[in-house]
């Protein structure tokens, strides 16, 4: 018995080592706790066009060239929890057009982050 609450104290120990800080690719539930070049991702993501963000998500870093991204979304850090980051200053949401095979509705068109510069 002392040695099972050992290794159940000890896997407590790790577990709780392992939850990231917010602002290090941690939980966060608005912009706040994220780094400046990083926003609050929705850990629950809509299915079909029903949009609802969940209490929690997750600091990701903003999209940079090629990044997925939403065309309706302005650059830069948004305050608010948002269901993937915009494009990093310098960078624009380009729309890609539907591409075959989508089953599933979306919620809108899927961008990807372009070099304001044209490059």
């Amino acid at each position: 018995m002392p040695k099972t609450l050992f290794l159940l104290i000890i896997c407590m120990a790790v577990a709780v080592q392992s939850i990231p800080a917010p602002g290090h690719g941690g939980v966060c539930n608005n912009a706040s706790h994220c780094n400046d070049d990083e926003c609050c991702v929705s850990l629950l993501q809509p299915i079909g066009r029903k949009r609802s963000l969940s209490q929690l998500g997750m600091c990701s870093k903003l999209g940079t060239s090629g990044s997925w991204c939403d065309p309706s979304s302005l650059s830069g850090q948004p305050q608010a929890m948002v269901l993937e980051c915009p494009c990093a200053p310098g960078f624009k949401c380009i729309p890609q057009g539907w591409s075959g095979g989508i089953v599933v509705p979306v919620l809108h068109e899927p961008g990807r982050c372009t070099s304001s510069g044209g490059n």
